[in-house]
């Protein structure tokens, strides 16, 4: 036995078969291995480009493997200035 891995979403679905890591590539799958993604991390920076990471064992030996992408939670040192309106307010906001 081992499980069948669909990649085309953002985490994989599992069923009986076996695991496909990439397209035309299948690897043997541990009978007692369970499979684990963990949800991606916060990315490493507040502005500008950064780095999201996971957590998963879905390949052939069940192995923790770590998985990163880009993130870009907004652009660094925008003036807001000109974001402004002719004519309107800024009013000074906090969100934690």
């Amino acid at each position: 036995r081992g499980l069948y891995c669909d990649y085309s979403g953002d985490r994989p679905r599992y069923a009986i078969g076996v695991c496909a890591q990439v397209v035309g590539e299948v690897e043997p799958w541990h009978s007692n291995c369970i499979a684990y993604t963990s949800p991606w991390s916060p990315c490493s920076t507040s502005c500008g480009l950064g780095i999201s990471t996971r957590i998963l064992n879905v390949n052939a030996r069940c192995w923790p493997e770590q998985e990163s992408r880009l993130c870009n939670l907004r652009p660094c040192d925008v003036d807001i200035h000109t974001l402004i309106k002719a004519g309107k307010k800024c009013l000074a906001v906090y969100q934690p």
